[in-house]
């Protein structure tokens, strides 16, 4: 019984100076978050008991960070009575001000519809003169942004504006500045298209493109490109030239073509060699097989093509 009465009497002796030496004990906070605008002893050093919601600095901007070196931890230990000094002087808190990165996309919608409402065309790029721009807002913040002190100038392209964030309750006000495009949607090829292929409605899709990007001979129709062919193959999401395309080959340079004149009064057919290649409802030129005589043709189906009676003419009068 007597031991016993020891033992716990031992034990109650190696407790209680134990919590409270950790209740006394201050350690530096070496990176510590904050939320607010300003950084609190609780902040930069553990174990300060009541003293903890003392104010002792400005905290950085959103998303920064600012370094207490250990000559000023050292004078605010000081003078808030704290059994703490530095080991070195390379001691120091790194405080950081919590944020939330606001999605440009967010930024860029509100802008958007702002320069729609000062006559920007409905398809539109915008291009910031800070391409890192970023807007930081506090960590609980609803992430919404609002447009104020716009200018566009149409002659030029460029706009200045402010953007205000959150929208309802403003904690930031940043300038921006920069240009707008107008764009246009393009057809591309969604696929690799071969040289002997048919492009179909299928093999075509749309992608944005600014205007000042676009080549005289770009084709905007996707009417234009069905129906055709690639002269050496197309490379998907790249826009499609004038002579990038042509019609499909029916008739071959070299084949055997049956040749037909039709008039009110008659119609004629006469066998044919192609000098070259020719797409449907295209113009080329074949060597009568009888006459050996050249002549323009149209030509309206596989290996068929019609006499025109003015090219027909002519070729008698050769």
């Amino acid at each position: 019984m007597k031991r016993l009465t020891i033992l716990v009497l031992l034990c109650m002796a190696a407790v209680i100076p134990s919590g409270t030496a950790v209740a006394d004990f201050v350690a530096l906070n070496p990176a510590p978050t904050v939320e607010e605008d300003v950084v609190r002893l609780g902040d930069l050093f553990i174990g300060v008991g009541g003293k903890a919601d003392t104010v002792v600095g400005y905290a950085p901007p959103l998303g920064r960070r600012a370094v207490f070196d250990a000559v000023w931890l050292t004078k605010v230990a000081r003078s808030q009575g704290l059994d703490w000094r530095a080991q070195s002087r390379f001691d120091r808190a790194v405080v950081t001000r919590a944020s939330q990165i606001l999605d440009l996309r967010t930024v860029s919608a509100q802008l958007s519809a702002a320069l729609r409402d000062a006559g920007v065309a409905r398809l539109h790029d915008i291009e910031y003169d800070n391409r890192t721009l970023q807007v930081h807002l506090p960590a609980g913040a609803d992430p919404t942004v609002a447009i104020e002190d716009l200018r566009y100038d149409p002659v030029v392209g460029r706009f200045s504006a402010t953007i205000v964030a959150p929208g309802d309750a403003p904690e930031a006000r940043i300038p921006v500045a920069g240009r707008v495009y107008e764009v246009v949607e393009v057809p591309v090829p969604v696929r690799r298209i071969g040289k002997d292929e048919v492009i179909g409605a299928r093999d075509i899709g749309y992608e944005r493109v600014r205007i000042d990007r676009i080549n005289r001979d770009t084709l905007l129709d996707a009417g234009s490109i069905v129906g055709m062919s690639p002269r050496r193959g197309l490379l998907p999401d790249r826009a499609v030239r004038v002579g990038d395309i042509l019609r499909p080959v029916v008739v071959a340079k070299g084949s055997i073509v049956t040749m037909t004149l039709r008039t009110p009064t008659m119609t004629l057919s006469a066998r044919a060699r192609a000098i070259e290649d020719g797409g449907e409802d295209e113009v080329i030129r074949v060597t009568n097989v009888a006459s050996q005589k050249t002549i323009e043709v149209r030509v309206v189906g596989p290996n068929q093509v019609v006499v025109e009676p003015i090219a027909f003419l002519a070729s008698i009068g050769d």
